[in-house]
């Protein structure tokens, strides 16, 4: 992943052609508004295409949008919804069919600042419980 020197977009780039192509040559980029407000986790199965022959993705998780009503998340719960608003979620784990573990490596001293402008990220952990299991194998 990297970020063009006006700061305005980041690109993404799989280091790998799907299992699923037939080109091994073949590199998928994305390209992503650094203004863009929404940060979700999707589930994505590689085997389902749309009729225009992209990829069907199911929303799981608005990351800017997660419902903490006991206030586990401290001070980035505010009004009962904690946020997630990482530059980069590092890694995204299946725990068990209702549980996911997303994980921020703030590459300290980087200047990651996704809480505060004023200082780095701590690296962050958290579980997400799904309301409904994810039917994965």
């Amino acid at each position: 992943m990297t970020i063009n020197t006006s700061r305005t977009r980041i690109y993404t780039l799989f280091e790998r052609e799907l299992s699923t192509d037939t080109d091994s040559q073949r590199r998928i980029m994305n390209v992503f508004d650094v203004a863009a407000r929404g940060k979700r986790v999707y589930k994505i199965d590689l085997n389902k295409v749309d009729a225009s022959g992209y990829l069907v993705k199911e929303s799981l998780v608005d990351l800017m949008n997660i419902a903490d009503p006991k206030q586990l998340g401290g001070a980035a719960t505010i009004n009962g919804v904690f946020t997630f608003p990482m530059e980069c979620v590092e890694s995204v784990r299946i725990v068990d069919s209702r549980t996911l573990m997303l994980t921020n490596d703030n590459n300290y001293p980087g200047g990651s600042t996704s809480r505060n402008p004023k200082k780095p990220d701590n690296n962050e952990f958290i579980l997400i419980r799904l309301p409904a299991p994810l039917n994965t194998p």
